[in-house]
C-alpha cells in the first residue's frame, strides 16, 4: 500500500500511474535514476508513472515496416491470430523470404497501439545465451539494475528474469534470427514464455522451425513468394513496366530480398538465396 517504501528499497512500483498502487513490483529493478532524471518528486504521479516514460534506446525500438509491402495477406492474418491467441508465436522460412518484413507489417498495421511497447532483439551469430540477451535488452529499456554475474551463471534465472521484466510493461518482444543461438537454449526460452507469460508477447523469426511443443499451431511458415506478387512488388518498388516486372519476378525465384537487390547482385548460397539478409527483409 506504500509504493514509496518499495521505491526506497530499490524496487519498482509498476504502472500505477498515480492511481492506487496495485502492489505489482519487480525485485530485480530500480527506478530511482529514471524518476529523478525527469525531475519527478517521490510520491508524485510523475514519479509513479516514470516507467511508462522511460526512453527506449533506438537500437531496441521496433522499426517501421517497409515502405512498400505486397502480398502475404494469408500469412499476415495467420500471424495476427497466433499473436492474439498465445504469448509466443514464430515466423520461419529461408533467408530472404520476408520474415521480418511480415512481422513488422503485422505489428504496425494490426497492433499499432502496442508498437511503442515492443522491443526489437536481434540475435547475432554466435549468441550463446539468448535468454541473457533478451533480459539485457529488457533491463536496459527499463533502466533496471541487475546482478548479471549471478544471472549469467543460472540460465533458469535469466529466463525467469526476462519473463518478469517483460510482464512489467507489459512489453512485447520481436526476437530476430533464432538460428544464431543454440537450439536447446532457444527452446527453453520460448517454452518458458509460452507457459508462464501472461500479458507480454514474443514474436520470433528463424530460418528453421523452432522445435518447441508449446508452439504447435503458433508458427507461420513462409515459403517462396508468389511470382505474381513479386511482379507487383517489382512494379511498385522498382518502377518496372509489366514485362520487366515479370522477368525480375522469375529471376528472384520466390525471394523478395533478391528481387529488390536487382539482377547480378551475387552473394548466393547453394539454395539460390543470399546467406546474409537485409535486416528488414
Amino acid at each position: 500500500q506504500n509504493p514509496d517504501r518499495f521505491l526506497d528499497r530499490g524496487n519498482l512500483c509498476l504502472n500505477c500511474r498515480g492511481q492506487k498502487c496495485p502492489k505489482r513490483w519487480a525485485p530485480y529493478a530500480t527506478v530511482g535514476e529514471t524518476a529523478t532524471s525527469i525531475g519527478a518528486v517521490p510520491g508524485s504521479r510523475q514519479y509513479h508513472g516514470a516507467v511508462a516514460r522511460v526512453v527506449v534506446p533506438l537500437r531496441f525500438r521496433l522499426p517501421n515496416p517497409p515502405a512498400v509491402f505486397v502480398g502475404r495477406k494469408a500469412e499476415g492474418a495467420e500471424l495476427a491470430e497466433a499473436i492474439r491467441r498465445a504469448p509466443v508465436s514464430a515466423v520461419w522460412g529461408l533467408g530472404g523470404s520476408g520474415k521480418t518484413a511480415l512481422v513488422l507489417q503485422t505489428l504496425h498495421r494490426r497492433f499499432a497501439r502496442k508498437a511503442e511497447r515492443t522491443l526489437f532483439v536481434g540475435l547475432r551469430p554466435g549468441t550463446a545465451s539468448p535468454e541473457v540477451e533478451v533480459a539485457r535488452v529488457l533491463a536496459e529499456a527499463t533502466r533496471s539494475r541487475i546482478e548479471w554475474a549471478a544471472v549469467a551463471s543460472a540460465p533458469d534465472a535469466a529466463v525467469a528474469l526476462a519473463i518478469d521484466l517483460a510482464e512489467t510493461g507489459p512489453w512485447w518482444l520481436v526476437i530476430e534470427d533464432l538460428q544464431h543461438a543454440p537450439a536447446e537454449r532457444v527452446a527453453a526460452l520460448l517454452s518458458a514464455f509460452a507457459r508462464y507469460a501472461r500479458r507480454s508477447r514474443v514474436i520470433a523469426t528463424s530460418r528453421f522451425e523452432p522445435d518447441v511443443p508449446e508452439l504447435r499451431g503458433q508458427t507461420v511458415t513462409l515459403g517462396a513468394m508468389d511470382e505474381a506478387e513479386l511482379a507487383r512488388l517489382a512494379q511498385v518498388a522498382l518502377r518496372l513496366d509489366a514485362s520487366g516486372a515479370r522477368e525480375a519476378a522469375r529471376a528472384a525465384k520466390g525471394s523478395p530480398w533478391r528481387l529488390l537487390q536487382g539482377p547480378g547482385s551475387g552473394g548466393e548460397d547453394a539454395l539460390g538465396l543470399a546467406p546474409e539478409v537485409v535486416r528488414f527483409l
